[in-house]
């Protein structure tokens, strides 16, 4: 599917990557993404997605979180309220997490936005979801 292509999106989700330079520098990238988040429900990013939301426009003068790495990256370009030490944050229609498991936390968080608590439990239990490391981090 391309750009072009595709229909009307109800849900933007806009993953991260190790690397998000190549993507705020990509022009059609950008633009789609702007023209796409303008007539979304919800527009959300995901770990280092929240950079690219910032470039392409929806997530400017918001406050947003990232990836833990990329967090102080992203205040360094002050274009948004960038918030450490949550898993996700939501700011209007605009919904964005940390990293891979964040992202899953604020998947469910909008599941139950969208139809109920108890409908994102059930999601939850159908993934079998209960985050438990092995090694958690120390305090």
């Amino acid at each position: 599917m391309t750009f072009a292509d595709c229909g009307p999106v109800d849900i933007l989700v806009v993953p991260g990557t190790a690397d998000p330079a190549p993507q705020i520098e990509n022009r059609p990238l950008l633009d789609w993404v702007a023209a796409t988040a303008a007539n979304c429900r919800w527009v959300t990013g995901v770990c280092t997605g929240t950079a690219i939301l910032i470039a392409a426009g929806p997530a400017k003068g918001k406050s947003v979180t990232t990836h833990p790495a990329a967090i102080e990256t992203l205040r360094l370009k002050n274009e948004a309220t960038v918030v450490g030490g949550v898993r996700y944050l939501q700011d209007g229609r605009l919904v964005t997490s940390g990293g891979v498991s964040a992202g899953i936390d604020m998947a469910l968080w909008l599941l139950g936005q969208l139809h109920n608590p108890e409908h994102a439990r059930a999601v939850q239990g159908v993934l079998d979801y209960y985050p438990e490391p092995p090694y958690p981090l120390a305090a």
